[in-house]
């Protein structure tokens, strides 16, 4: 983790490494550009190259990743893409789920949300030493561990060192760590198609409220 903080960096941290860095243009020295821009130097992303005449959107997209990668309120806010029809919305969520898939993130083995293993430390207890010996800031040791993460602790007898970590990508295809669902009536909306729901059949074997139910 010395060596390579991008093993506990966050989605938004990764989504900021794959994004890049921008290439400043001065859009007062190309008479096109400085009517178009007012002569502002703007920033251009090689990896939205295609985006003609974005690249404010884009700016704003990316300051949205920032932000949250730095911890602040926008790490709990949804990023809401607004535009008429033909704005390019749709095509900049494809690009940004892209990207998500080529930087790995590191979970859990056998973890039905991948979740982070630093989930499994206490906060107050392990974060001056993981601090001190790794270089992980305490900022990363706020999550909760999951049902299924708790059940498996309990079985463990409290020895975290039972835990497996796994290298993963993001896939668009096998829906790990980017997914897609449909909008449906505001009334009647299913919330199980983002949080999973019951499996009969494993109701044979556990109760409704274990987490291997699900």
């Amino acid at each position: 983790c010395k060596k390579d903080p991008t093993a506990y960096s966050t989605a938004a941290e990764r989504m900021l490494i794959a994004i890049g860095e921008p290439e400043l243009i001065d859009t007062s020295r190309d008479p096109r550009l400085s009517r178009i821009f007012s002569n502002k130097v703007i920033k251009r992303y090689p990896e939205f190259s295609e985006f003609y005449g974005m690249e404010e959107a884009v700016e704003n997209i990316v300051s949205f990743f920032r932000h949250a990668a730095q911890g602040l309120e926008e790490k709990k806010q949804i990023l809401y893409l607004l535009g008429p029809v033909g704005g390019g919305k749709s095509s900049l969520a494809e690009k940004l789920k892209a990207l998500m898939q080529k930087v790995p993130f590191y979970a859990i083995k056998g973890s039905p949300v991948n979740e982070s293993p630093l989930g499994l430390f206490d906060p107050d207890e392990d974060g001056p030493i993981l601090e001190e010996e790794y270089g992980i800031p305490g900022r990363y040791l706020k999550n909760i561990m999951s049902p299924w993460a708790v059940k498996r602790l309990h079985e463990y007898g409290g020895d975290i060192s039972q835990f497996r970590v796994v290298k993963r990508y993001p896939s668009v295809l096998d829906q790990i760590g980017v997914s897609k669902t449909e909008p449906g009536d505001d009334n009647n909306q299913d919330i199980s198609a983002l949080v999973g729901k019951v499996n009969i059949r494993m109701l044979e074997d556990f109760s409704q409220e274990d987490p291997d139910a699900y």
